[in-house]
């Protein structure tokens, strides 16, 4: 590999690694935002959609501890009202499944 393709890698890696740790920073916004509006009395189908489109491990976890016995809920964090949304989830995908 000669040495402006290994600079080449090492700005691509670069870049990568800051969008993941972009994406890790706003899931927690998320999360967080998500746990406070419970703890103030939010109702929980609205919570559970403002997971949609978010499937990471803190994602997961937040749906394992506020969903988990409640199968409908833990669908509707999966999934919103609209059709346009949920196309745009579907073109997108899943965002930080790793």
């Amino acid at each position: 590999m000669s040495p402006d393709q290994q600079r080449e890698l090492k700005k691509i890696q670069e870049e990568s690694e800051e969008s993941l740790n972009s994406k890790t920073e706003t899931v927690k916004m998320i999360t967080e935002s998500l746990k406070e509006l419970l703890e103030k009395g939010a109702n929980m189908n609205y919570v559970a959609r403002g997971l949609a489109g978010v499937n990471t491990e803190e994602a997961q976890k937040f749906r394992k501890l506020h969903f988990n016995k409640d199968a409908t809920l833990w669908a509707k964090s999966y999934a919103s009202d609209s059709t346009i949304i949920n196309g745009i989830v579907c073109q997108y995908g899943f965002e930080g499944s790793a």
